[in-house]
């Protein structure tokens, strides 16, 4: 059976543990891998930006996973400008008064974006790059760019971070070598993503 929808996967699944009555664990595997996955890789297929009318605080956007740049759109009087991180702590040294001016900094306070100083013109728009969560595979949503380029990490990758219920010590070393092989690939690409290739793995 072709690897090639959510539901064909299920199945395959199914197959390889040789269980009828593990569809809940299936499930619960493939929403583990795919947390592993929005954990360790980010390729290009994940870059993402979104634009937002300035303010002080910014909320995440909602496929939000991890901050890449933050660049203050400019206006007649002030170019753009690529903001630069600061902790909380910092950014209330760097701006102790809560003036409004044009941003330099940005910080992370309860999952949004603060802008300090605190935007003086709130029609700049603000351009937030970042890498966003693999879409994650349900009965409405068959396929995703992962499941298409890799389909083998779909079928290993669930079955190694799942909790396989089946006590089949030949099966749990095909897989073994199955992801083994499949994350050696991943790393290799992820080493060539250094010099302007596709994939890069992010180290624990």
């Amino acid at each position: 059976m072709a690897l090639d929808t959510y539901t064909n996967l299920q199945t395959a699944l199914q197959a390889w543990l040789a269980r009828v009555d593990v569809a809940a664990d299936v499930v619960d595997m493939i929403t583990m891998f795919e947390a592993w996955v929005n954990r360790n890789i980010r390729v290009p297929q994940m870059e993402q930006d979104s634009i937002a009318t300035a303010s002080e605080y910014l909320p995440f956007p909602v496929d939000f996973l991890e901050l890449r740049a933050i660049q203050w759109q400019g206006n007649a009087a002030n170019p753009r400008l690529q903001l630069e991180y600061l902790s909380p702590v910092m950014a209330d040294i760097e701006d102790p008064f809560g003036q409004a001016d044009t941003p330099r900094f940005y910080t992370i306070v309860s999952n949004q974006i603060r802008l300090v100083p605190k935007p003086d013109d709130l029609t700049v728009n603000i351009r937030i790059d970042y890498w966003k969560k693999l879409p994650a595979l349900t009965l409405t949503n068959q396929t995703n760019w992962l499941l298409s380029l890799y389909p083998d990490a779909y079928l290993y990758g669930p079955l190694v971070h799942g909790n396989i219920r089946v006590q089949d010590v030949s099966m749990a070393a095909a897989v073994q070598q199955g992801w083994a092989g499949i994350m050696a690939e991943l790393q290799r690409a992820g080493k060539d993503a250094n010099v302007g290739s596709l994939l890069r793995i992010r180290t624990a």
